[in-house]
């Protein structure tokens, strides 16, 4: 059973997702998006497929995809899991600041797992 709860649409230049899966199994199709996304991983394992890696993602953990970068998530298994996916696009940050490196430095060049301990999780986990 899927509890979503969603903030804007997929064509809106920033929108968040919450999902709590309950019960069975969820595999997301390969796709991109325009904009980037923030990954967050709240409860429950998944497997994340970026390209041609794969990312074991368990709580506390952030994924972070750049524009146009194909990836998918599966249950590997398990079932039962909780996220928030954060999607905006460059145009959602504001002008001034597009050409600043600092803003989409967090995204790299190559896809980034970041691991929250402490109590960064704690704040993440009452969002």
């Amino acid at each position: 059973m899927q509890f979503p709860l969603r903030f804007g649409d997929d064509h809106d230049e920033f929108h968040v997702s919450h999902l709590v899966q309950t019960e069975g199994s969820y595999d997301s199709k390969l796709h991109f998006h325009e904009g980037f996304e923030i990954y967050v991983a709240v409860s429950g394992k998944r497997l994340y497929f970026i390209e041609d890696s794969v990312y074991l993602v368990l709580p506390g953990d952030l994924i972070l995809i750049r524009p146009n970068v194909l990836h998918k998530t599966s249950d590997g298994g398990s079932s039962g899991y909780e996220r928030i996916v954060i999607n905006f696009s460059p145009s959602f940050i504001p002008e001034q600041d597009r050409g600043s490196a600092a803003v989409f430095s967090a995204f790299g060049d190559v896809h980034n797992k970041l691991e929250i301990h402490g109590g960064m999780a704690d704040m993440v986990n009452n969002l």
